[in-house]
């Protein structure tokens, strides 16, 4: 016995359609052992995905940096830009998730049909929208960073970012596809997709960047080509797998002409206070990276570089917070939050404890680390190094404030993060970054050093909100 409570019979309008194949809740067991095997389960796909996705960064970044410094100082401008406009379309698979991952718990089929029908277009109308608004206000954000030392690379930066905007429909559709897969429990298929992506990008960058096969050398701009390719295709192939019987919820035509206002408001509910959190946490960090830029092309780089190398370790934090969303959701709709509750408690420790061991990298070869992307500049790489010492201590923190963060997203919560993030980047990461990096004298360390602190508030603050226990309702 699992102490499931029966979903309420549907509503007439919601008689489900006989074709409709339902995606099964993934029964979360009261075993503490089996309830770590399952989220184990539903975390590794992510983590493979989500690598694959900063695989796709740091194989620019690497291939990049066989170009030049220069063209590695246009990355550490590019990449904070791209990060915060990809952290906004993130929004949309968070509510996305939230709301077919409680409709699967309910065993509400029809649910589950509607709220990824209404994910897609909403993908589609708010991916031209932004589009549009990216091709004006993107280039206003890149000339934020132009002075004297910046100025020679903020042509690639420019070309870069506005590739990466004119995929943003197709890039939204991804991020709602695989959402989508993902609260109905399927983990694996987005990630070999984005597997397969990750492949090609390597391909196209070879290509482009050096001028393979005839092709122009296009340096940064043929990074950013390979990558749009590659986003544009993911979208396209998960959206095409949701309307085939392998997919656990199969849409078709009539998916979409029985999308109600009630789907468009429960789809809206969590995604509007969810467009925050990117917006305040974005913001914060690229006025936080203007800090860095005052440091120079050199600290530049180095930051660059470390963040590159940092980012590997996000991912068992992102994996847990994705497996402890799904788990949440589901187990709210089926009425369990004690439960949900331990799903919470596993993923916190397991996300801590793998982020810990990464960090010991960061703490032991640093210096061989960093040789992967910079190899003839010793005081870059040094730099860097000294960066990646610090983060080794960042990890448990960091793992610990994801998972939190995915449990209160999975439970319809998008508007704590928001406060959580708006204290720690607002409230602590700018304005510590710049008073250890300049009237202290510590440079570039200090900026690293910053980001223990914020990490350690945010942390001590979910643990609090989800001890608080409003999220269950």
């Amino acid at each position: 016995m699992t102490g499931r409570v029966s979903p309420p019979p549907p509503a007439p309008e919601d008689v489900p359609l006989p074709e409709a194949l339902p995606a099964p809740p993934l029964s979360f067991s009261d075993s503490t052992t089996s309830l770590r095997r399952q989220l184990l389960r539903l975390t590794w796909p992510v983590v493979l995905q989500n690598i694959s996705r900063t695989f796709m960064l740091l194989v620019d970044t690497a291939m990049i940096g066989r170009v030049g410094t220069s063209a590695m100082a246009s990355m550490a401008i590019i990449a904070p830009i791209v990060h915060s406009i990809f952290s906004l379309l993130v929004v949309l698979g968070v509510a996305t998730l939230a709301t077919v991952a409680r409709a699967t718990g309910e065993g509400d089929r029809v649910r589950q049909e509607r709220a990824a029908a209404t994910s897609l277009l909403a993908a589609l109308g708010s991916g031209g929208v932004l589009m549009l608004l990216g091709l004006v206000l993107a280039p206003l954000v890149v000339e934020a960073y132009r002075d004297a030392s910046t100025a020679p690379v903020l042509a690639a930066a420019h070309d870069y970012t506005r590739l990466i905007v004119l995929a943003l429909p197709l890039i939204l559709l991804e991020e709602a596809s695989a959402a989508t897969l993902r609260g109905a429990g399927d983990t694996r298929t987005p990630m070999i997709v984005a597997l397969a992506a990750n492949a090609l990008n390597v391909f196209g960058n070879y290509v482009f960047i050096f001028g393979a096969f005839g092709t122009p050398a296009l340096g940064v701009v043929g990074a950013g080509l390979s990558t749009a390719i590659c986003h544009s295709l993911q979208g396209l192939v998960l959206t095409g797998l949701l309307f085939t019987r392998r997919s656990p919820i199969r849409l078709s035509g009539r998916s979409f002409a029985g999308v109600t206002r009630d789907a468009w408001a429960r789809l809206g509910r969590i995604a509007g206070p969810a467009v925050l959190e990117p917006l305040v946490i974005q913001s914060g960090f690229l006025v936080y990276l203007k800090s860095i830029s005052m440091l120079g092309p050199a600290a530049l780089a180095a930051h660059r570089t470390a963040i590159t190398i940092e980012s590997l370790s996000f991912m068992p934090g992102y994996g847990f917070s994705v497996a402890c969303s799904v788990a949440v959701g589901q187990l709210l709709g089926e009425r369990r939050p004690d439960v949900a509750v331990r799903a919470i408690r596993e993923s916190v420790v397991l996300a801590a404890l793998l982020m810990s061991v990464l960090g010991v990298a960061f703490l032991a070869i640093p210096e061989v680390l960093m040789g992967v992307f910079i190899r003839q500049d010793a005081d870059v790489i040094g730099a860097g190094a000294a960066c990646l010492r610090i983060a080794s201590l960042e990890q448990p923190l960091l793992g610990a404030a994801m998972a939190l963060a995915g449990a209160l997203r999975g439970a319809g919560d998008t508007r704590s993060p928001v406060a959580v993030g708006a204290l720690g980047v607002w409230g602590i990461r700018v304005p510590l970054a710049y008073a250890l990096a300049f009237p202290a004298g510590l440079g570039l360390t200090g900026v690293w050093i910053t980001m223990i602190v914020d990490w350690g508030a945010r942390a001590a603050a979910f643990a609090w909100i989800v001890r608080r226990g409003s999220w269950k309702r």
